[in-house]
């Protein structure tokens, strides 16, 4: 695929646009596609279900989008995984484990519905993709676990799963390493110097430091969302104190 880019003669005037190649988009769906097989476990029969992206009414969009995001400055794509039926082996009810169905699809930005089970971000450079180039050496993928998932692991293991931690654990153990391995090996090859104030505040010691500040505010937040309160039950000869003195009309005391 080709698309125009315009071009200035010696002369100074406009030239005649010259093709740009850019990826086949639907090159750029198969990738997708198969990122989402490995990453959230997708299957066939639900990427093609009704109202996903692979379905015969939502195809063309798809494609559409794709283009969009491999020959524009477009950088970023989401993909969005959503619970929409659980479905009974044979369609009858039984005891069976009844199977949970999906829909995936694509938007340009990150949602949090209720029920959704994930999103997975596609990030590329500026511009458009370079065909000549395996599709996969110029995406980042990143999936992050949506507000279904966090509710159903939070009461299943009854504890506080929150954004926070999963923010967190990308900060401290994904953008915070991947940084400082980058700035050693920086620093290795183009050998120590002694930096200026400015230096250490707006260079890399800045960033490192920002960094630092959002892994622990992450961290704080994490640590600050809400506890449900307790409910203790009274045992029942102190409730049944608690009970006579409310009928007397007189202060509870221990005597």
């Amino acid at each position: 695929m080709e698309v125009a880019a315009p071009g200035v003669a010696t002369n100074g005037l406009a030239a005649a646009t010259a093709p740009v190649a850019v990826a086949d988009p639907y090159a750029v769906v198969r990738y997708l596609t198969d990122v989402l097989q490995v990453t959230l476990g997708a299957s066939k029969r639900d990427l093609e279900a009704a109202g996903s992206l692979l379905s015969k009414a939502k195809y063309s969009e798809t494609v559409q989008k794709c283009t969009r995001f491999a020959s524009e400055s477009q950088v970023a794509l989401y993909v969005q995984q959503d619970i929409f039926s659980a479905e009974q082996p044979n369609g009858t009810e039984s005891d069976e484990v009844a199977e949970t169905r999906y829909t995936y699809t694509l938007a340009a930005e990150v949602s949090f519905l209720s029920t959704t089970v994930a999103s997975v971000a596609f990030i590329k450079r500026p511009g458009p993709i370079d065909p000549s180039q395996p599709i996969a050496t110029q995406i980042q993928v990143t999936n992050f676990p949506g507000l279904s998932t966090l509710s159903n692991a939070q009461a299943q293991q009854a504890a506080s799963i929150s954004a926070f931690e999963i923010l967190h654990s990308l900060v401290h153990h994904t953008l915070g390493p991947y940084f400082e391995a980058y700035t050693r090996g920086q620093e290795a090859s183009n050998g120590i110097k002694q930096r200026t104030e400015t230096e250490a505040k707006t260079g890399v010691p800045g960033a490192k430091k920002r960094i630092a500040e959002l892994d622990l505010a992450f961290l704080h937040l994490q640590q600050n969302v809400e506890i449900p309160t307790l409910n203790l039950p009274l045992h029942e000869i102190v409730q049944a104190a608690l009970d006579e003195a409310e009928t007397r009309g007189v202060k509870p005391s221990v005597d």
